[in-house]
């Protein structure tokens, strides 16, 4: 059988990649070919002018990054951060073109015998990312398959009452009920789809934890006495990384960051996704504000916190996915709030990793379960 998938692939972002290449090795692992379908991105729906106005700036900073992307002569007159974020993003095409099998060729409305829509935020239709949009594509609409289905597909920070606010519940209804098997990651994800079609979808985890990663990374320790922070470069706040640098010194490990660039760091190393799983199989510590910062935690068995932020207004939280992944792993005490917690405490404690991979295999279980049944097997 001939597999599409759309997903989050070319967005330059490691988790991105592995659970897009995740779900990819799963299904070949069932037998069927894999291809990567594109859609076209919409534009976002928008509260207020405030929304617009960050719209544009992101979109112009973008058609930036783009430009210097294609003309390397110019990255010389760029500020060392961005000519930093340039270099990612110019290598992370050549790095999904390499396993993803993702050109600049785009391929809209490919013929399969089944589209798989998911994992990551493939349902989050009301974020103000000018690189993912308000798309009907994204749930299926002018596909060409003869079976329509997600897996673990997240709405985000994307709640009911938003879809109520912005006029969007009878449209994403009706998409929906296209779909001959819809798979979520979360709880909030769960209960937008119960409140819209009035039945509970399947709930499957991320495939970054379903597919088995680490024996197909390249054992190599380049580092050693380090802390990764794994995080968004404008989410960190000065407290925040005041505690961390005060947690660093008190257990004399040094500061890497793998992310964005963060300059209260010791170092900041800029690797591909499985460099980075590398990186985490010898870290001491891990402090992390991501959904897959968390999971590469969870995979490698660290010691790690992360760092749970509340939506405010167009602010991006991420409050909705990462306690409900917390809540499923039983790792709740792993959640972290500067100014109520105490970060050495909660770094120190010990893990129980048994009892969190029972979880993890049992869910490994039952994504190939639905996988080969909802693909004819």
């Amino acid at each position: 059988m001939n597999v599409g998938i759309i997903s989050m692939q070319r967005v330059c972002n490691k988790g991105s990649f592995l659970q897009a290449y995740g779900l990819k090795k799963m299904i070949e692992s069932l037998g069927h070919h894999v291809e990567f379908v594109d859609y076209e991105v919409g534009k976002p729906l928008f509260r207020n002018s405030a929304d617009r106005k960050l719209y544009y700036i992101l979109k112009v900073r973008n058609s930036f990054i783009n430009l210097f992307i294609r003309c390397r002569c110019l990255r010389m007159f760029l500020p060392d951060s961005y000519r930093q974020i340039v270099i990612e993003r110019d290598e992370y095409k050549k790095f999904i073109a390499k396993y993803l099998g993702v050109t600049d060729k785009m391929k809209y409305r490919t013929s399969v015998d089944a589209l798989i829509i998911g994992s990551d935020e493939v349902f989050n239709c009301t974020q103000i990312n000018p690189e993912v949009g308000y798309s009907p594509e994204i749930f299926g609409v002018n596909n060409k398959a003869r079976k329509l289905l997600s897996y673990a597909a997240s709405f985000g920070n994307t709640t009911y009452q938003k879809l109520v606010d912005f006029g969007k519940v009878d449209e994403l209804k009706g998409f929906l009920t296209a779909f001959d098997s819809i798979s979520v990651r979360d709880r909030n994800s769960s209960a937008v789809v119960e409140k819209l079609l009035g039945s509970k979808p399947d709930v499957n985890l991320d495939p970054v934890l379903m597919y088995d990663y680490m024996p197909t990374i390249k054992d190599e320790q380049i580092r050693k006495d380090y802390i990764i922070v794994y995080a968004y470069r404008s989410r960190i706040t000065l407290e925040e990384a005041q505690e961390i640098k005060t947690f660093a010194k008190r257990v004399g490990k040094k500061l890497i960051s793998v992310s964005g660039q963060m300059d209260f760091c010791d170092e900041h190393l800029s690797l591909n996704p499985f460099e980075c799983l590398n990186l985490y199989r010898h870290a001491d510590y891990v402090i992390t504000d991501t959904f897959h910062g968390t999971i590469f935690s969870v995979i490698n068995r660290k010691k790690f916190v992360t760092l749970i932020r509340e939506s405010k207004g167009s602010s991006y939280g991420n409050q909705e996915k990462l306690q409900d992944l917390l809540d499923r792993l039983g790792l709740q005490a792993r959640s972290f709030s500067n100014g109520k917690d105490n970060l050495y405490k909660r770094l120190s404690a010990d893990i129980d990793y048994e009892k969190v991979f029972d979880v993890i295999n049992a869910e490994r279980k039952h994504t190939m379960e639905y996988l080969s049944t909802n693909l004819g097997l």
